[in-house]
Formats: C-alpha cells, structure tokens, sequence
C-alpha cells in the first residue's frame, strides 16, 4: 500500500532537445513550402546551362585546332558575353549565400 501512497518526482532536462526539433521541423516545413520554387529554378535554369555546357565543349574542340592568333581574337569577341553572364548570375549567387548564412545564424539562436 506505501507504494501507491509515494510520490515521484521528475527532472526536465530535454528541454533544449525539444527546442531542437521545433527547429528542425520548422525547418522541414519552410523546405516543404519552397520546395516548388527551387525545382522551378532547376527547370528553368536546365536548358541554360546546357546550352553553355554545349557551346563549352564546341569551343574546346574548336580552340583545339585553331591558331594561337585565331584563339586570341575569338576570346576577344566571346569575352564580352562571359562578362555578361558574370554580371548577371552573381547577383543571384550572392542572394543565395546572403540568404543561407541568414538562415544559418536564425537557426543558432
């Protein structure tokens, strides 16, 4: 009969464990809902960047065979439009980092 009579008595301990997985559903939740828009980014990004995979690999085996002069001349013309990619995807890769370094120091809080 004392053993029903006892009372017990309990230590929290898990509570940063538990605040842990709020976060980490929370983050399962925001990835769940931008998970779309990266796909979409992949879909629309895919035939860009095979294209220059394509003219990549045609302008290796084309500089393979042609002079030094000839190379000089063509990188001169291409060189334009390299700097225009450079322009216009590290806005966005710098978004990206911006963006994940963010979310980094919200989830160490």
């Amino acid at each position: 009969m004392s053993a029903l009579l006892t009372t017990r008595t309990f230590e929290v301990t898990g509570y940063e464990a538990s605040r842990a997985s709020v976060v980490e559903k929370g983050e399962s939740i925001v990835l769940f809902f931008a998970a779309p828009f990266i796909s979409l980014t992949y879909i629309l990004a895919l035939p860009i960047v095979g294209l220059c995979a394509l003219a990549w690999i045609g302008a290796k085996a084309l500089l393979g065979w042609v002079t030094t002069a000839t190379r000089t001349v063509l990188l001169m013309i291409v060189s334009p439009f390299i700097g225009l990619a450079f322009v216009l995807a590290v806005p966005y890769f710098c978004l990206g980092v911006l963006v994940w370094i963010g979310s980094k120091s919200l989830s160490a809080r």
